[in-house]
């Protein structure tokens, strides 16, 4: 269950990251529209460099892995609402 769960988030990561830019493009004003693409892009670019450093420092000090990628829950699921409201909003 646990390996079709991450097979899954996987696959929306990965569908998500490829939305990204239509989502900022039709979020920002058309004045803002290339930093805030470029922002987002840049903010995804450092995620993806720190959180597989975080891991390993997870790992190092002796968190069990299963709860490291239990811990990944809560800023999947806050980034879910963030998104939730964003489409509320328009």
């Amino acid at each position: 269950l646990l390996l079709l769960t991450l097979g899954a988030i996987g696959a929306g990561l990965v569908a998500s990251s490829v939305g990204q830019a239509a989502l900022a493009v039709s979020i920002y004003p058309s004045d803002l529209r290339t930093t805030g693409v470029g922002c987002s892009s840049a903010l995804g670019r450092f995620g993806s460099i720190v959180g597989p450093g975080l891991g390993g420092l997870m790992l190092s000090i002796g968190w069990p892995a299963r709860e490291i990628v239990q811990s990944a829950f809560l800023p999947v699921l806050v980034a879910i609402v963030i998104l939730a409201l964003l489409r509320r909003r328009e």
